[in-house]
């Protein structure tokens, strides 16, 4: 004699299995009607039939049964942030041909330029540094060509307000949390430089504290 427990979880395996019949010979049927009515309207025996006129609006009422009146079923929205995937290692592009941005936020490029990428965005947009001009920002990977080795094999870091880290930062376009690392690009001087701030994918200048 089977345990009670058995008899359960038998009858649940069977419910389970009568579901998947069930919707599966549901949507082989509604394909069917979908296919008839089809054909029903195209030779005008939906409009004459008086039987198929009252029980059309029954199948439209169940199958928006659980929409409120006067709503519609939206897919849900986009989000706007964008995918930022940052680089552990950077790599350099060749421009192939002239990049104006549209503001500061964007670097500047002409053909020939090496384009140290640290970041990409929405697999579309890099974040990079142009070592010819020293402009910083984001560029279409359209205007980038082909990927050349590394101007230098290691880029200094360091891990903001630790503390051994000779950087205390102040103004500039980085924004900095403390904890965040900051890749360096180049140093102006001994107050000023570029860097990329790897926690967000941005890359600007700063001034040193």
């Amino acid at each position: 004699m089977k345990s009670p427990s058995t008899n359960m979880n038998s009858e649940k395996s069977v419910n389970v299995e009568d579901h998947d019949a069930v919707l599966s010979s549901a949507k082989m049927h509604l394909q069917i009607l979908l296919a008839q009515l089809g054909y029903l309207k195209a030779t005008d025996t939906a409009i004459n039939d008086p039987e198929l006129q009252r029980l059309l609006p029954l199948l439209s009422e169940n199958s928006s049964k659980n929409v409120p009146q006067g709503q519609s079923v939206q897919a849900p929205k986009k989000s706007n942030t964008p995918k930022i995937e940052v680089l552990h290692t950077p790599q350099t592009f060749i421009a192939n041909r002239e990049y104006v941005g549209k503001n500061h936020d964007f670097l500047l490029a002409e053909p020939g330029d090496r384009v140290v990428v640290h970041a990409w965005v929405d697999g579309k947009d890099a974040v990079g540094f142009n070592e010819r001009n020293f402009s910083a920002g984001r560029i279409s990977s359209n205007f980038l060509g082909d990927k050349v080795p590394n101007s230098k094999d290691k880029f200094e870091s360091f891990i903001a307000d630790e503390p051994n880290c000779p950087i205390r930062w102040s103004g500039g376009r980085l924004d900095i949390k403390s904890g965040d690392r900051i890749r360096i690009c180049m140093w102006n001087s001994k107050k000023n430089g570029v860097g990329v701030n790897l926690a967000t994918g941005k890359i600007g200048d700063f001034t040193l504290v």
